[in-house]
């Protein structure tokens, strides 16, 4: 683990740095003991959700390269929501193109982008139903692309769409010997249905599969999963932010009417699953494809997120790192983090808490 000192005096700076080495909602266990809270949420820990997107950066990074790649070919896939109602859409960067509300909507008009044009017949339950279904219409996707290539490797991140439905970008890693082309992969992938209580679920009409190749454009692809990972570290209704607040609203009362697998008897508004607050989805936000006694899995050298959090504690072991090397006044860091992340520090703590990663 690469701990990085302070080296300016300015107070952002400090202050930046500060949170993005200490958990600031540590959570306390047997024998006095302090671990980190683990969140991947910026509003709520800096550190934390640092540790998480930089873990999965290097997880992801490790599958694209290694001493001995074999023959593979590579390609970009991504697959979407279906449509729940018709949506505001913007002109192109030249002007072109009319939204079906009537009017021509500029680059810059962003209050408008992925707002349903019709608040009272949009979809919402239609919208939850799906974010919540929508791990396991992926799982028989996997299945079926699995039936067709079965030595296919994968690095999967969810985002969110601005209309809150989410949707999925995939780098593929497949032999060669196996390999068809980015048009019948997409349309493979694409065709897949499945039921779930009853509920027909199937991929949107939309799809985007291109071949890409490892030495020019895999670190675009790459670049674009990371951003893609940053965007699912915001909390659900500030990836909405710009959105209108009528339509963040009624998708969480849709959410929080939904009724779910763990759902009591009394019904969805006695339920303290997350699904009733993250607009139905209930699936993890990033995940790769692991390792078996046939397969490499995605990560050539078998990096995960239980291998770095051990090699975390080693280093935190070897290094007698039990002291807190900086003592500054935390206000510092809670004027700076009411500042750039809505107040998410200010009134919770007057004094440091110095939150290991374990």
């Amino acid at each position: 683990m690469n701990v990085a000192e302070p080296t300016t005096s300015s107070e952002d700076d400090l202050a930046e740095a500060i949170l993005r080495r200490y958990c600031s909602r540590p959570i306390e266990v047997s024998g006095n003991r302090r671990v980190r809270c683990g969140s991947r949420l910026k509003t709520k820990c800096v550190s934390c959700s640092t540790i998480y997107a930089n873990d999965w950066k290097a997880i992801l990074r490790s599958g694209l390269r290694s001493e001995s790649t074999g023959d593979y070919r590579w390609f970009f896939l991504t697959l979407t929501a279906p449509s729940f109602g018709k949506t505001h859409t913007m002109s192109d960067h030249d002007g072109q193109g009319r939204c079906a509300c009537g009017t021509k909507h500029s680059q810059d008009e962003d209050q408008f982008r992925g707002l349903p044009i019709d608040l009272e017949r949009y979809d919402y339950d239609g919208a939850v139903a799906w974010n919540h279904d929508m791990g396991k219409l992926w799982d028989v996707t996997r299945s079926k692309l699995r039936k067709q290539y079965p030595r296919f490797e994968f690095a999967l991140v969810r985002e969110w769409q601005r209309r809150g439905s989410l949707h999925v970008h995939l780098i593929i890693r497949m032999p060669s010997i196996e390999a068809t082309s980015a048009t019948q992969l997409g349309l493979h992938a694409q065709s897949t249905m499945t039921f779930v209580n009853g509920r027909k679920v199937r991929w949107g009409a939309q799809v985007d599969s291109q071949e890409i190749e490892l030495e020019s454009s895999s670190a675009k692809q790459l670049w674009y999963l990371a951003k893609a990972l940053g965007y699912s570290l915001k909390s659900v209704d500030s990836a909405l932010s710009s959105n209108s607040y009528q339509h963040i609203v009624r998708l969480f009362e849709a959410a929080r009417k939904f009724t779910c697998d763990l759902c009591p008897s009394s019904g969805p508004h006695d339920c303290r699953a997350s699904c009733h607050r993250n607009f139905g989805s209930k699936a993890v936000i990033v995940s790769v494809s692991r390792k078996t006694k046939s397969r490499p899995g995605w990560s050539f050298s078998g990096l995960t997120r239980t291998r770095q959090r051990a090699d975390r504690r080693e280093w935190m072991v070897n290094n007698g790192d039990d002291e807190a090397p900086i003592s500054v006044d935390i206000s510092v860091a809670i004027r700076w983090a009411d500042d750039h992340y809505n107040g998410g520090l200010a009134g919770r703590r007057s004094t440091p808490v110095w939150a290991r990663a374990g």
